[in-house]
């Protein structure tokens, strides 16, 4: 059975959640320095 819209959706905005508590307090340049954070993210 395939899934529904709504659960692409929610997915979405479960990794933008994750993505915002992984960078939370970083500017540009500690991002690109924190190879860790940047594979999580990207």
């Amino acid at each position: 059975m395939p899934r529904k819209f709504v659960h692409y959706l929610e997915d979405i905005v479960s990794a933008a959640d994750k993505i915002q508590l992984y960078t939370q307090g970083m500017d540009c340049a500690a991002f690109t320095k924190n190879a860790l954070v940047m594979d999580a993210v990207l």
